[in-house]
């Protein structure tokens, strides 16, 4: 029994770590820290103190007494309490500082403000959950309309233009949809067919929609083979996007 719950609480851990990595994905380059003193709140900056560090590394509060002397100047007294949740994710710091000061913290000013940053941290896992919850509902809802739409198609054509009508609500600048004939093997398709375009800046295809292609002239065809999805990093230069590919994708 204790083995099975243990396995439940380590699970949700890996839960709650993925889940909050995912959520600060969607967030790079956004305001993640904050300052707040004599002249209310500011964004944090490049401020981390060495305290924040060991509270972030142990997951333990740390408290910390600079004393004054000639190099230091006034004394400053810190305690740094890591954000984390019940589930043992760690999620931030909070520091709080005393300047001019060499007092200790007692322990009910440790205790209270423990308490009080654990309470913060559990409602920012809650928003934080809540959210991603919305984001994979509001996804399930666009793939169930997807797949309803395409079942409604009444032929080839209508089920391209449906795809590529999903393809406009995300965030790519244009896509094309290809046929291979024959389907691709272990050698790679022979020659390939632009059936469908849909360009986000332009109405209208760079060749005409039926224009069909070598394997030599589409050579990224070649990595299909390995049937999962192939990124390339930049058009422009990947020999697999050369010529043709290129006037497709519009990066000539």
């Amino acid at each position: 029994m204790l083995d099975a719950l243990a396995e439940v609480e380590a699970a949700h851990r890996r839960y709650l770590s993925d889940t909050w990595d995912a959520f600060l994905a969607g967030r790079r380059g956004e305001l993640t820290g904050y300052v707040i003193g004599p002249g209310g709140l500011a964004p944090a900056g490049d401020y981390w103190a060495p305290e924040m560090e060991r509270a972030l590394a142990d997951g333990e509060s740390v408290s910390f007494v600079e004393r004054a002397n000639e190099d230091q100047g006034l004394p400053r007294s810190s305690l740094a309490v890591p954000l984390k949740s019940r589930g043992g994710l760690t999620i931030g710091v909070v520091d709080l500082t005393r300047e001019g000061s060499a007092q200790e913290w007692t322990d009910e000013e440790r205790e209270l403000i423990e308490a009080l940053v654990a309470q913060t941290a559990e409602s920012i896992v809650a928003e934080q959950l809540c959210e991603q919850t919305q984001l994979a509902l509001a996804e399930a809802r666009r793939l169930y309309e997807a797949g309803r739409r395409i079942s409604a198609a009444s032929d080839r054509d209508s089920i391209f233009e449906v795809v590529l009508d999903i393809v406009a609500t995300t965030t790519a600048d244009r896509a094309a949809i290809f046929v291979f004939d024959p389907p691709p093997s272990d050698g790679g398709p022979q020659t390939q067919e632009l059936v469908s375009y849909w360009d986000l800046d332009r109405a209208g295809a760079p060749v005409p929609l039926g224009t069909g292609f070598s394997g030599r002239d589409y050579p990224l065809a070649q990595a299909l083979t390995s049937q999962e999805p192939v990124v390339v990093a930049d058009a422009r230069s990947c020999e697999r996007t050369a010529g043709a590919v290129q006037e497709i994708l519009g990066v000539m």
